[in-house]
Parts: C-alpha cells; sequence; structure tokens
C-alpha cells in the first residue's frame, strides 16, 4: 500500500503520531507544501467546487463516472475542506 500524506495531515490531524516505519506492505510519502499549491490553485472553496465540478461533469461525459458516482463525489467535494 502506499500512503500519501501532506503537511496538513501531518500537522493539523495529528498523524505525526500514527507514522510507521516503511515495510513490505507500506510505503509512506510526505508531501511538502502541499497545502499552499491547493491555496494558489483554489483561492476559495467556491473556485474548488467549480473547478471540481467541470472535472466530474467531463468524466460523467465520456462515460468514466456514474451519475451516482458524480453525485456523490460533487457531494463530498461540497463538503470538504478544500482549500
Amino acid at each position: 500500500m502506499i500512503q500519501i500524506e501532506t503537511e496538513g495531515d501531518i500537522e493539523e490531524l495529528g498523524f505525526a503520531f500514527a507514522r510507521q516505519p516503511d515495510n513490505n506492505y507500506l510505503r509512506t510519502w510526505e508531501l511538502a507544501g502541499a497545502a499552499v499549491t491547493l491555496q494558489r490553485l483554489y483561492p476559495t472553496h467556491a473556485d474548488y467546487v467549480a473547478k471540481f465540478k467541470t472535472a466530474a461533469a467531463a468524466d460523467l461525459s465520456e462515460g468514466f463516472l456514474t451519475q451516482a458516482d458524480y453525485n456523490s463525489a460533487v457531494a463530498a467535494a461540497e463538503a470538504s475542506s478544500v482549500p
């Protein structure tokens, strides 16, 4: 399993206390600067949701998402704390 963590996961969610050493079954990658990148890409939550909906609608129209998956994904985006 590959686990990817950002500095928000480590600092805000307290992931540092749950860290495990890499082993044959788990590799953890920590990405620095993700919060800054998110803020640059999506200055507001409304920007994030609008861009997410656009991308999800394209995936829906191409057949990569079902309508139920689209609805669920959009609801999750709307409820998220991004950025």
